[in-house]
């Protein structure tokens, strides 16, 4: 099977404490800046496979998020578009190790894919 490149989205439950969003909503604030009411915070992974969209799921689901307190997705946005919100996406530079990645690839080798 051709390998394609899937994004994963994985964030916490709405309703539920949101610990790494209000960080950065309390550092935001620290900085003086205040037009920020709120921040939601989503994990991205990309990963490269020729496994099937329903395999890329179970990775999803019950590898990179905890069916409690996490919601997850493919492919899409994992949390709702709303009009007066804006989008930042961090990602690492090219090259800097990633201790998440290593664990990532080693889960999905454990589940055989």
């Amino acid at each position: 099977m051709r390998e394609k490149v899937w994004r994963i989205e994985v964030a916490t439950r709405e309703g539920l404490i949101d610990p790494a969003g209000e960080a950065i909503t309390s550092d935001i604030a620290d900085l003086g800046l205040t037009g920020v009411r709120s921040v939601r915070f989503v994990r991205v992974f990309f990963v490269k496979t020729g496994e099937s969209a329903a395999k890329v799921r179970k990775i999803a689901t019950e590898l990179l998020s905890d069916p409690i307190c996490d919601v997850s997705a493919v492919g899409r946005h994992v949390l709702k578009a709303a009009r007066d919100v804006s989008v930042v996406e961090v990602v690492r530079k090219p090259g800097v190790m990633d201790p998440v990645e290593a664990s990532t690839l080693k889960g999905i080798a454990e589940m055989g894919y």
